[in-house]
């Protein structure tokens, strides 16, 4: 299971590495139309997440939409498959 609640977390974000501290803020002001919204979203889940595997995308991807409440779950799918190993 994929703990999120970290981000939420101010110790840990006063760690946690400036591009991370800089997506998470971009995403959470970006509106859910915008246009950098899933470029934004994507480069958070590559971020924090690129070690894991192709199975496990699925999970990853409901919980950043249910984290930051915003995000389309087929788009993502689709942009980021690619990235992640079988």
């Amino acid at each position: 299971m994929i703990d999120f609640k970290k981000y939420r977390d101010k110790a840990y974000m006063k760690y946690a590495s400036p591009d991370t501290k800089d997506l998470i803020r971009k995403i959470q002001n970006d509106a859910r139309d915008s246009p950098y919204l899933s470029l934004d979203l994507k480069e958070f889940i590559l971020l924090e997440f690129k070690h894991y595997n192709l199975s496990e995308l699925p999970e990853i991807i409901e919980n950043t939409i249910r984290f930051f409440q915003k995000g389309d779950y087929d788009e993502m799918y689709d942009i980021l498959k690619p990235h992640f190993n079988d």
